[in-house]
Formats: structure tokens, C-alpha cells, sequence
């Protein structure tokens, strides 16, 4: 995955590579086409995808080292 980002005129780009599993067990995070250009102050949508059944996930965003959004 690249993830591309523009805040504050300064520009960011990471790429985040697959995870190998020796279980076979896997999470996969989607980001929608429709969600592609990520801008701040706005909701954001993923699909997550899982090889085992969840009742719930929890998650924690951190943006320049501070928490701006979670749910434990």
C-alpha cells in the first residue's frame, strides 16, 4: 500500500508492505477508491476484511504523535 499525504503544503509519502503469516491468519485494512484523497477534518471509511470471525476491532489513529482518534 502507498499512502500519500498533503498537509500544510508539506507533502508524505510511505509505503507499507504485506505481512507474511506462518498461522495463514490475516487482517486486511481497504481504503475505498472514493477515499482516496485523504484531507483532514473529514470522515474516512475502510473495509476490513478478516480470515477469522471478529466481534469487534479496536483502533487508535496518531497523527504527529498524538492520539486524534480511538476506539478501545
Amino acid at each position: 500500500m502507498n499512502v500519500q499525504i498533503t498537509y500544510e503544503s508539506v507533502d508524505f509519502e510511505e509505503t507499507i508492505d504485506g505481512a507474511i503469516s506462518k498461522s495463514n491468519q490475516y487482517l486486511r485494512i481497504i481504503l475505498p477508491e472514493k477515499y482516496n484523497k485523504l484531507r483532514p477534518n473529514r470522515e474516512v471509511q475502510f473495509d476490513i476484511v478478516c480470515s477469522e470471525p471478529m466481534s469487534y476491532i479496536t483502533y487508535v489513529l496518531v497523527a504527529r504523535g498524538v492520539v486524534v482518534d480511538s476506539k478501545l
